[in-house]
């Protein structure tokens, strides 16, 4: 699966998740712009999060690097109760910019995170691959 914000997943208001999986999904943009949350973009809202497993999505491509390989967090809420953020990819551009958080990044939002495993998330560019689990900007 594949969208702009949110590859799986746009949530602007207040969305619960039970016993989900959310995997494999992707951001893209025809005009090869902004992308962020590869599985899923939370926009002001609040997301519930409660067995479930975000694994092998991506955010960004080579010319554009975004953030949120997994899930981004932009002025939201997010709150996470046993579940497992893993394997997920933000990628760099050329120019070193973007690909913060692959696993999770939040931009002025709050992260609430109870019994969850967070593990082999990565910030990758043309030449090389970092870990790089959770980004917190202004929160």
């Amino acid at each position: 699966m594949s969208a702009a914000f949110g590859g799986a997943i746009y949530n602007s208001g207040s969305l619960t998740l039970n016993n989900c999986i959310i995997s494999n999904s992707t951001t893209s943009n025809s005009n090869n712009s902004e992308g962020h949350g590869g599985g899923i973009y939370n926009n002001s809202g609040t997301l519930t999060m409660t067995n479930c497993t975000v694994s092998g999505n991506r955010s960004g491509t080579i010319n554009f690097g975004h953030h949120g390989g997994g899930i981004y967090n932009h002025q939201g809420t997010l709150v996470m109760d046993k579940c497992t953020v893993s394997g997920n990819t933000t990628l760099v551009t050329s120019f070193n910019a973007g690909g913060n958080g692959g696993g999770i990044y939040s931009d002025k939002g709050i992260i609430q995170l109870t019994n969850c495993t967070i593990i082999w998330q990565y910030r990758r560019s043309t030449s090389w691959w970092r870990l790089n689990s959770i980004a917190n900007r202004y929160g």
